[in-house]
């Protein structure tokens, strides 16, 4: 493979994991909406925990559990190779997709003629 192609399938991989970590991030941020809201709970009486001593523990344990769950969707379930094979799928390359195209383009001439005659 040459230097090019290396550093292009690395970029790729590298936009998948970004795209992945923005899914996770919603997920912190879910999670910074239900810390405030506890908090809001704990200033009303209604939680009796003392939730600054266990905020960190659970922010850890979250984030741990994001990366194994990432690990697990990436090596173990086949997530990556799921997607790359709908990405073949959907590509003008895929002999399926080309069928399609030039059947639609033989509609569309057919059509055209039937509008100029």
């Amino acid at each position: 493979m040459t230097l090019l192609g290396t550093f292009r399938r690395k970029l790729m991989g590298f936009k998948v994991v970004i795209m992945r970590t923005s899914g996770y991030m919603s997920l912190i941020n879910t999670f910074m909406i239900l810390y405030l809201t506890l908090s809001k709970f704990k200033d009303s009486g209604a939680v009796s925990f003392d939730l600054g001593k266990w905020i960190v523990p659970i922010f850890i344990g979250m984030i741990v559990g994001i990366g194994i769950f990432g690990y697990f969707e990436m090596y173990v379930w086949g997530g990556y190779r799921e997607e790359t094979k709908i990405n073949y799928e959907l590509s003008p390359s895929h002999p399926d997709i080309q069928d399609i195209k030039r059947k639609v383009d033989e509609m569309y001439e057919k059509e055209m003629k039937k509008c100029t005659s």
